[in-house]
């Protein structure tokens, strides 16, 4: 049976929280007839249903403050701010392994406080929900699972905390598990009956839940953007469609922050995935920023001096790569090398891209004896704050080492770059012109230049920030 939660979380000093709790699987109980966990009055389920699908709304304007800004070329990722927190115990004949997390470091410590109590609750009714266990169920596996002679019923959940702009997310993944093992405790077989995450979305500007709509501009039709965004990511990862997605239930709020995406979910019954399925959705953040009523710097006035911020480069919007099949140097089967996609500079790039390969690949610029040895090719690809990286590595078993090659381009007219155009006047002073005017180098998202070793120019990493001239991604 396959079900849906929907939990409303009280924590202290008449702060209120509401979090989405998912699941799917094939319970032997009906969780909607039961009484909900009883870990104090913090916690109440709602039946399955809360969404009506047979009713969408199929485009709405966000609920931000604003109608748009300056698109930013960086975001600010905080460090530090939270703890970690383990428990692992059988209690009752019941297995309780919990990764939690708690907050460290807000300025605000009544909100910090708040935020942490209702995470804390949401963390120990997953811990302490034991409605599913059935003892039947364990004898049956104890009599059909050979040498068995153990089945543990295990409550697993691990918590993950993003934070981006004034937007903190809590995604508690949860497991509901029978472990079948020996008499030696050696494990022998295991069965899923439920799995799912609950999912809490605050605001660190009010400490309040802050809903979907609120994270777009005001002029910006958030469901037709996401639903695009969506029918594009299930089509990449083959997701079965029995129609595009064009909408969602009244105030849907299945989401959450999670590294560099933003994480929409279809709940079960849902008329878009064929059988109604549990879905979820990974957009980048990167793609979505110019949509979004957030400032990727913002993270910065929340927290105190302990915490330390890394600044990284957004992706280049819609840029994707997809692959050529090459025959490979030092073999007669064939290698994937990647090509550029989704971006205007596209067609420009990949006519550079297939020109350089050949010279790669062209045999005649490899000794006799490096292709007897033979080797092995692979590539890398970046995209941050504008630009375009393709890097590939050539192994060399004779040398028994690796030739790194690297292309960097701009993405708005896929011009090929050397280092010089992307460092100050200072910089390139300071590092010479072998280094300036090199164009096979790397550049990161944490806005590392990285120059591989080649004819007159030592291996360099230019490290600072500084050293780069930042205006061309403004």
């Amino acid at each position: 049976m396959q079900w849906n939660r929907r939990i409303a979380a009280v924590a202290a000093a008449a702060f209120t929280v509401t979090a989405l709790f998912t699941s799917c699987g094939s319970a032997g109980k009906d969780h909607t007839t039961e009484d909900p966990v009883n870990t104090s009055t913090v916690i109440e389920e709602y039946a399955a249903g809360n969404y009506e699908w047979a009713h969408l709304d199929i485009s709405a304007r966000g609920e931000g403050k604003r109608t748009s800004s300056k698109v930013p070329y960086a975001y600010l990722v905080p460090e530090g701010y939270y703890d970690t927190t383990e428990y692992d115990k059988t209690v009752e004949g019941v297995r309780r392994t919990a990764y939690g997390v708690k907050l460290t470091h807000l300025k605000d410590a009544d909100m910090m406080a708040n935020i942490n109590s209702a995470v804390t609750d949401a963390q120990l009714a997953l811990r302490n929900d034991v409605s599913w266990v059935d003892e039947a169920k364990s004898e049956e596996l104890l009599s059909t699972v050979e040498d068995a002679a153990k089945v543990e019923p295990t409550n697993y959940s691990a918590a993950d905390v993003t934070v981006f702009g004034h937007v903190l997310s809590i995604n508690i993944l949860y497991l509901h598990i029978y472990n079948v093992s020996d008499a030696e405790g050696d494990h022998l077989a295991d069965e899923t009956v439920d799995e799912g995450r609950l999912l809490m979305n605050f605001d660190l500007r009010t400490g309040k839940v802050i809903s979907l709509p609120s994270l777009f501009f005001d002029d910006v039709d958030y469901i037709s953007l996401l639903a695009g965004y969506m029918n594009k990511v299930g089509q990449e990862v083959g997701y079965r469609f029995a129609k595009p997605i064009n909408g969602f239930p009244e105030d849907y709020d299945v989401y959450c922050l999670s590294g560099t995406g933003l994480v929409v979910g279809l709940t079960t019954d849902n008329p878009f995935i064929r059988g109604g399925e549990e879905t979820w959705f990974s957009i980048s953040l990167s793609d979505l920023i110019d949509s979004m009523d957030v400032d990727p710097e913002e993270s910065r006035i929340y927290f105190d001096e302990e915490v330390t911020l890394r600044k990284l480069a957004f992706r280049v919007k819609d840029v994707a790569f997809t692959e050529t099949e090459v025959k490979d140097l030092f073999s007669e089967e064939t290698v994937a090398l990647p090509l550029v996609s989704g971006i205007s500079s596209a067609g420009k790039i990949n006519e550079d891209l297939q020109s350089w390969y050949q010279t790669i690949l062209n045999p005649e610029n490899y000794s006799e004896e490096t292709l007897a040895a033979g080797g092995s090719i692979s590539a890398e690809t970046q995209a941050p704050a504008g630009l375009v990286n393709v890097t590939v590595f050539v192994f060399s078993a004779a040398d028994n080492e690796y030739i790194t090659l690297a292309r960097c381009y701009d993405a708005k007219t896929g011009a090929q770059l050397k280092v010089g155009d992307l460092l100050t006047r200072e910089a390139r002073l300071l590092y010479g012109s072998d280094v300036s005017s090199t164009a096979s180098f790397r550049v990161s998202n944490d806005f590392v230049i990285g120059v591989p070793e080649q004819d007159g120019v030592p291996e360099y990493f230019l490290t600072k920030e500084g050293d780069m001239d930042l205006s061309r991604f403004e």
